[in-house]
């Protein structure tokens, strides 16, 4: 169904021929108000979003932390099992390893890297590496400014104009009595 081409000034009669909703008829104080709820929301949920993308990361880091301790228990409780099995390879090496002795037939090279006590091998075997994301995210305007004190602005802007839309959304000739 297309519309015909009808002056601006015979609007009201285009909107009754074809059913337009009363709320749009005779003002756009709707306009005012739609956007003062956005604006109002906005500066609701956007703070509480980011929030809760900030603790997501937290959540994340402390899983890694706990997967890390929980790697390090396993490989600190297999040493303490060799060392209660009496292991003679890990007995050898540790006894190598405090007197600086060299393994028997092998050439001796002085690694100052290497692990100094049982305890710094162990702790070298537990370590793993972690990749560290130092990218910030992009924020969008509204975001921006919904961070801070600004924050409050935004909210008295989005009542403000709410309350313009409700003012405006009234037409005044309904609210003059009649002369009847």
């Amino acid at each position: 169904m297309s519309l015909p081409a009808i002056p601006w000034s015979d609007s009201k009669t285009l909107v009754d021929k074809y059913h337009v909703l009363p709320l749009l008829r005779d003002y756009f104080g709707w306009f005012y108000l739609v956007s003062g709820l956005v604006l109002t929301v906005a500066s609701i949920v956007l703070p509480a979003h980011q929030d809760l993308a900030v603790l997501k990361e937290k959540r994340a880091a402390i899983l890694e932390d706990t997967s890390d301790l929980q790697h390090q228990i396993i490989v600190h409780q297999e040493f303490l099992n060799d060392l209660n099995r009496q292991d003679s390879t890990l007995q050898e090496r540790m006894v190598q390893m405090q007197f600086n002795q060299p393994p028997s037939g092998t050439p001796v090279v002085i690694d100052r890297a290497a692990s100094k006590t049982p305890l710094d091998w162990v702790a070298q075997r537990a370590r793993r590496d972690r990749a560290i994301y130092l990218e910030e995210p992009r924020q969008s305007l509204l975001s921006k400014m919904t961070t801070g004190k600004n924050r409050l602005w935004l909210a008295g802007a989005g009542v403000f104009i709410i309350f313009i839309g409700l003012i405006t959304s009234s037409p005044l000739e309904d609210c003059t009595p009649s002369t009847h």
